[in-house]
């Protein structure tokens, strides 16, 4: 048996398998994604202030590029562009001057939502193809994964 014969009949790997399409499902829904945002906003600048939106409070960009597992200057070049565009306003940490805090402005919560209203016809080819309950099916079992990902980066 040659070596292309014995990996064709290998079973796979199915975390591997798992692993590899959700970053193949996560690079082409960005792609289709960032076609659709309004007004230049990038992936990185959609997730930010979803991030501040769901959580509701002020993040200081530290926090916020150990979120996104990102290097602070990274991160400090993606508020800056925020910023310049209004959606979030940074501002010197109250109980430590050299500190900030970034802050969410109505200006990007209504992009955040304009963004959303954008991207939300993008998938319909797909529920439409697999249906909505392979997706709620699906959501728990992510969400497991997801979470034990998050609680041991």
């Amino acid at each position: 048996m040659t070596k292309d014969e014995e990996n064709k009949t290998r079973p796979a790997d199915p975390i591997f398998e798992f692993f590899r399409d959700v970053h193949i499902i996560q690079h082409l829904s960005q792609a289709r994604m960032e076609k659709a945002l309004p007004g230049g906003m990038l992936q990185s600048h959609f997730g930010v202030l979803s991030h501040l939106v769901r959580s509701n409070e002020s993040k200081s960009p530290a926090t916020l590029a150990d979120i996104f597992q990102v290097s602070r200057p990274s991160m400090t070049n993606t508020l800056n562009k925020l910023e310049k565009m209004r959606f979030v306003k940074i501002l010197p940490d109250a109980s430590d001057g050299r500190a900030k805090r970034v802050v969410i402005t109505s200006a990007g919560i209504a992009a955040q939502q304009q963004a959303i209203q954008a991207i939300a016809p993008l998938f319909a080819d797909i529920v439409k193809a697999v249906g909505v309950e392979a997706f709620q099916k699906l959501l728990p079992e992510m969400n497991r994964i997801r979470q034990f990902l998050d609680e041991h980066r």
